[in-house]
């Protein structure tokens, strides 16, 4: 198996970076919508243009985060997937999930009574967070995932990742024949976790070199950004080729290339220490803006103005805010898991988990 550089200690701070640049693109992404940015700019103006530019270089955050999630998980060796790891990430959803509304309770009773804590304890179910409920359907699955590529050639699973990119995604774009929603769903999270994991056993990209995945990034961005502007003069069947999504080639091709990127990126010093610090915190940054409350309370329509001023300005202030954001939710979430480790959650969930998978084998194996 060929690994990325940067690594230290079996951990890899490019990655680690790249995670949260992710998050902050998420937040560009969520400011643009639904801030209202891109509802509000006038068609065609230089707002208008850079605001789908923000978009289009933002749009691979899920792709991103998706394909790191397999490249880091996978090993040649096997590697037990505990139920103690889904536990712990259940508890910080829920821990948000119940924690905000009970903020907003207090601020908006009007607007946030407390009977809505009833549906803050079952994230899944009542699907809270569309990400953490597709996650889910993927830990499920994962030990046959991981099992299968472990066991297949490093050539089959080359064959795998390009089956994933040109069925899945260049095919996809033509049309829904899969019915991946775009990339919102459980299947594309799967698919592209398999790609994340096919890439680093089978050292995919290893030779690619930093300035040409930097390239790749600009190409693949760009190529988003001038279809969606364009593609009103194009023929009414590429009209309805949609690149701006998730499994977009375009979008997939920019997420690959940024992750190649991130891979030779080796941080030291006071850098590589603040990415310690902040990168256990980078999903809190997704959980706290996509908050039902947050969403609607203080995203909602909050930047239309911001598409009557400049482009520049615009762009700006889009980047600050999610660059404020990202800050402040990572130092929230440190606060968060300096409770949880006083509070001993980490062990708890252990042996709850221990005693889970105990119990599961005991009826679905009989040992």
């Amino acid at each position: 198996m060929r690994q990325g550089n940067g690594q230290t200690g079996g951990r890899h701070y490019g990655i680690d970076l790249l995670r949260l640049a992710a998050m902050c693109f998420v937040v560009v992404l969520h400011t643009l919508g639904q801030g209202g940015i891109l509802a509000a700019a006038p068609a065609g103006s230089a707002v208008y243009r850079a605001a789908w530019g923000l978009e289009a270089l933002a749009f691979c955050a899920v792709d991103i985060f998706a394909l790191i999630s397999g490249y880091v998980a996978y090993s040649d060796a096997p590697r037990r997937t505990k139920l103690s790891a889904w536990l712990l990430l259940w508890l910080e959803v829920v821990c948000y999930a119940v924690g905000v509304t009970l903020v907003f309770c207090a601020l908006r009773p009007d607007a946030a009574p407390l009977g809505a804590l009833r549906g803050m304890y079952l994230p899944v179910k009542n699907d809270l967070y569309w990400y953490f409920t597709a996650y889910t359907g993927l830990f499920l699955i994962r030990p046959v995932l991981d099992a299968g590529l472990r066991a297949v050639s490093e050539k089959t699973a080359r064959r795998v990742f390009g089956a994933v990119f040109l069925g899945f995604s260049l095919y996809g774009a033509l049309g829904a024949a899969f019915r991946l929603n775009q990339g919102y769903s459980f299947a594309w999270i799967t698919l592209l976790y398999v790609m994340g994991a096919a890439m680093r056993k089978a050292g995919i990209g290893a030779r690619v070199r930093p300035a040409a995945a930097g390239a790749g990034v600009v190409v693949c961005t760009a190529l988003t950004w001038a279809w969606k502007l364009g593609c009103g003069a194009l023929p009414e069947a590429l009209q309805r080729v949609e690149l701006m999504s998730y499994v977009s080639p375009t979008v997939l091709g920019a997420a690959l290339c940024w992750l190649l990127l991130f891979l030779r990126v080796r941080p030291g010093g006071v850098l590589r220490a603040v990415i310690g610090f902040a990168a256990p915190g980078a999903f809190a940054v997704y959980l706290l803006n996509t908050h039902r409350y947050v969403w609607t309370l203080v995203m909602e329509n909050r930047f239309a103005a911001l598409a009557a001023g400049g482009a520049g300005r615009m762009a700006l202030a889009v980047v600050g805010f999610a660059l404020a954001f990202t800050v402040a939710s990572v130092a929230i979430d440190f606060v968060r898991r300096k409770l949880e480790t006083l509070l001993r959650i980490p062990e708890a969930a252990r042996a709850v988990g221990g005693w889970i998978e105990r119990a599961a084998d005991r009826v679905l194996v009989g040992k």
